[in-house]
């Protein structure tokens, strides 16, 4: 069944649907993995303010370049993105295209109230709670950062089903302690590994947006190739990693008045993306580990991924990952050829937009 705000779409002669996801491809993805997985569309995505893509176009490579680089699209506002549409959580229109916007996130850089959903929900979480103590999969050990929200972010996944939920937070205990990622979290040397990779990945923790969300930002067009391929050679270990990277976000202390205590505004650049990123079939074997790993077991961590810079080889890369991400995940992402003013907007403006997404030498 399509989620709710998300209706099926007549596409290419037939319906387009976003399934909920299920206890395998939840609502979240970061860092490397987003490099790679949280590039693709579902029937169309929005790469700057009033532009979405078809699918026929992501398919074209040089109907993507004309598109991302300019083309227009029947129906779609021209507008630019202002301060309160991205604040109050939505998409500025002018006109609207039910064949487009039917199918593009009701909320495309909306800011989530967690504080609001546990008031909301606290008896679906107290229940949970329950269950998952129950069964044991809720010992200090068992996750990371706030319990409430630990909690939380599992019904959110499993789209408030209690059952699913508790068995999900059952698996995430499960792998907790057989990956032993707590004890590598404070290992100095998983550290300095973890370490070693984000040279290697060319990520970093940039700082945070206008409304108090870390902003992690991967230059994936700057990677040295051969290196992240030798990186994925262990997919075990290469998810590990990533993993401790995500340990460290969620466990980041926000001031309390931050409305959104979990997610992450993730930043891909894709400038300098060329076809020896998207023939490796070690890196995509490599990174479908470190997909599953990060959104079976940090769910609800991605706030948005915003895709910039991206060339026309970028189009050829969405057939490879697309098996890899849940729909809840795709509509979560953000594709542009150029730095979007919703981004900029969010990082604060320009001037502070520029350092945060600098690439490290």
């Amino acid at each position: 069944q399509p989620h709710q705000g998300h209706p099926g779409r007549e596409c290419l002669g037939g319906t387009a649907t976003l399934r909920s996801p299920s206890r395998h491809s939840p609502s979240s993805a970061l860092l490397a993995v987003a490099a790679i997985c949280c590039c693709v569309a579902h029937g169309s995505l929005r790469p700057r303010a009033g532009l979405a893509f078809s699918w026929r176009e992501l398919f074209s490579p040089w109907q993507f370049l004309h598109r991302l680089h300019g083309g227009g699209f029947s129906g779609q506002s021209d507008r630019p993105a202002t301060l309160p549409d991205l604040v109050g959580g939505g998409r500025p229109r002018e006109e609207e295209d039910p064949a487009v916007d039917s199918f593009l996130p009701t909320s495309s850089v909306g800011v989530l109230d967690r504080g609001e959903l546990l008031e909301v929900h606290a008896q679906e979480i107290d229940e949970l709670r329950s269950l998952a103590k129950n069964q044991g999969s809720l010992a200090a050990t068992d996750f990371v950062g706030n319990e409430d929200q630990h909690l939380l972010a599992h019904l959110r996944a499993e789209s408030f089903d209690l059952q699913r939920a508790a068995a999900r937070l059952a698996d995430t205990a499960a792998w907790r302690r057989e990956s032993r990622i707590y004890e590598k979290a404070v290992d100095s040397s998983w550290q300095l590994a973890e370490k070693e990779l984000q040279g290697v990945l060319r990520y970093k923790q940039a700082g945070h947006d206008i409304t108090g969300r870390p902003v992690f930002v991967e230059h994936v067009g700057a990677w040295d190739v051969d290196a992240v391929k030798a990186a994925a050679q262990d997919p075990l270990r290469l998810a590990t990693l990533v993993a401790l990277s995500c340990e460290q976000l969620v466990a980041m202390k926000r001031p309390a008045f931050v409305a959104d205590q979990r997610g992450v505004v993730i930043v891909m650049d894709m400038q300098g993306l060329g076809m020896r990123h998207i023939t490796s079939s070690a890196l995509i074997h490599g990174f479908a580990e470190v997909s599953r790993v990060v959104q079976s077991f940090y769910p609800d961590l991605m706030a948005h991924v915003f895709v910039v810079n991206a060339p026309w080889v970028f189009s050829s890369l969405l057939v490879a990952i697309r098996p890899f991400l849940s729909g809840e995940t795709l509509s979560k992402v953000h594709i542009s050829g150029e730095l979007p003013t919703e981004l900029l907007h969010l990082l604060g403006g320009p001037e502070q937009a520029e350092p945060m997404l600098a690439r490290s030498s």
